[in-house]
């Protein structure tokens, strides 16, 4: 399945539209900030506007950690900015990134190496390629996380 991440700067709460291949909405993605920009609440909806997803940014000093809630089920992802990258470590399923976080164009691989996701990042939006159906919300949560950090291309990280 493939869906497009596009990030909404209008002034009202979406912070992403989620198009599928026909251009129709299938997710919005909504900020619920409770007053300090340090804290991210976000509210997957799909497109009826029912929530289907959750993602909270968890304030742990040197790293971006978000709990993922979906499907009844957590999982805790955890992205940590170095001098030498961006590495990232998933607390309740066993999947690994490949790839390039900073650039934005990576893959998600089971503990079997497994395909589950691919991520391509373009000037205008995100290309999501999502092999495994049952975790396509958490699939896309991480899509949104690893999108909320400001990186460039050039392997340097933006200064605040």
């Amino acid at each position: 399945m493939k869906l497009f991440l596009k990030r909404d700067l209008s002034a009202d709460n979406n912070a992403f539209t989620v198009y599928d291949e026909l251009g129709c909405v299938k997710y919005l993605v909504l900020s619920k900030q409770p007053g300090s920009k340090s804290k991210i609440n976000l509210s997957v909806c799909d497109s009826d506007g029912k929530p289907v997803a959750r993602i909270r940014k968890v304030p742990i000093a040197g790293t971006n950690t978000f709990m993922l809630k979906a499907n009844k089920r957590r999982v805790t992802l955890v992205l940590l900015i170095t001098s030498k990258g961006m590495y990232c470590n998933f607390y309740g399923v066993n999947w690994h990134i490949s790839g390039e976080l900073v650039t934005k164009n990576f893959s998600i691989m089971d503990v079997d190496n497994s395909l589950i996701m691919q991520h391509f990042h373009f000037a205008d939006r995100c290309e999501l390629e999502i092999n495994d159906e049952v975790n396509e919300l958490f699939c896309l949560t991480t899509a949104i996380c690893v999108n909320l950090i400001n990186t460039t291309d050039a392997r340097a990280l933006q200064t605040a």
